[in-house]
């Protein structure tokens, strides 16, 4: 097939390993309420990663506000919650019951969803938040991500900005009903890693230094100035 394109030959696909962050029950949106029965396995958002090795780091989910996202029901994973090019996508690898198909049960602006508590797989926290990030593409991936910032400077730089300058960053109003400090020196385990380079372990004990007094805000509202 490669030999029959008029260009591009030699690129493949792009693999993606699908990390479900299950919406704690308490706190499904009121949208998605009506279609979730006793037999839902769970209501997820589902974030593509291409480093799955990384998710015990995870510290908290990324949406971008004003992107549009939707929640669709799967044959085997329950309702999932993604950008709709994604769901296209996934309903071409039998995600769904009817192949290349797939139900739209509700939409959200990612502003919505700000705040919702999940429970990420692997990760050393029981719960983490969903906040904002202003560089997500919709045509990247779910337009859903996890955040490590052990191992992601980007993630490191927007989990900065959030703690220093989110007013003027991202012109939001928060109403903040809880600090959470994610990160704390004594919390950090790094077992059995191979630093590739010397740049690569400047990296990680920078932010192994610097981590220990970083906060995560949970946001209970949000309103676009």
């Amino acid at each position: 097939m490669d030999h029959d394109r008029t260009s591009g030959e030699g690129v493949g696909p792009q693999e993606y390993t699908l990390v479900k962050l299950r919406i704690h029950d308490d706190y499904i949106p009121a949208k998605l309420k009506p279609h979730v029965t006793s037999s839902t396995p769970g209501v997820y958002l589902a974030a593509a990663t291409l480093r799955p090795e990384t998710m015990y780091g995870q510290t908290n989910c990324w949406l971008h506000p004003d992107i549009r996202y939707i929640a669709f029901e799967t044959r085997l994973h329950g309702i999932l919650i993604c950008t709709r090019r994604a769901a296209r996508n996934m309903a071409y690898q039998e995600f769904t019951d009817t192949y290349g198909h797939y139900t739209i049960l509700a939409e959200f602006l990612g502003s919505e969803l700000f705040g919702l508590p999940l429970h990420a797989p692997l990760s050393h926290y029981q719960t983490v938040y969903v906040l904002p990030m202003m560089t997500i593409k919709e045509d990247k991936g779910t337009g859903v991500v996890t955040s490590v910032p052990s191992d992601s400077p980007d993630d490191f730089a927007a989990l900065t900005d959030i703690k220093n300058k989110v007013k003027r960053k991202f012109n939001f109003i928060f109403e903040i009903s809880l600090v959470y400090f994610f990160f704390n020196k004594s919390r950090i385990y790094v077992k059995n890693m191979v630093f590739k380079n010397l740049w690569y372990y400047h990296m990680i004990l920078y932010q192994l230094l610097n981590l220990n007094h970083m906060v995560v805000l949970l946001l209970q509202q949000f309103v676009v100035k």
